[in-house]
């Protein structure tokens, strides 16, 4: 594996840089199916907001993003756009 700091700092498992940009992605559980068209959600708790960097549309200041609520026992998506 590949580490970018000596192992004396004590940083091998420190996530930084553009790692860091992905953390909502992980706290979503969010998974891409490209494939078949598909996102799926496995959120660490609900309700919350997913910011969806990968569908952003940069040069019109779009950007989609998942709400998951509960709803009657189960958990719902709700899509949105935000404009940044």
């Amino acid at each position: 594996y590949f580490v970018d700091a000596s192992p004396q700092a004590h940083l091998n498992y420190y996530p930084r840089g553009v790692v860091s940009i992905w953390l909502p992605y992980a706290l979503g559980g969010v998974q891409i199916d490209k494939a078949n068209r598909k996102i799926s959600f496995n959120p660490v708790r609900v309700p919350c907001w997913i910011p969806l960097l990968t569908f952003a549309d940069w040069s019109n200041g779009i950007l989609p993003w998942a709400d998951l609520t509960w709803s009657m026992g189960a958990r719902r998506f709700v899509s949105k756009m935000g404009i940044f």
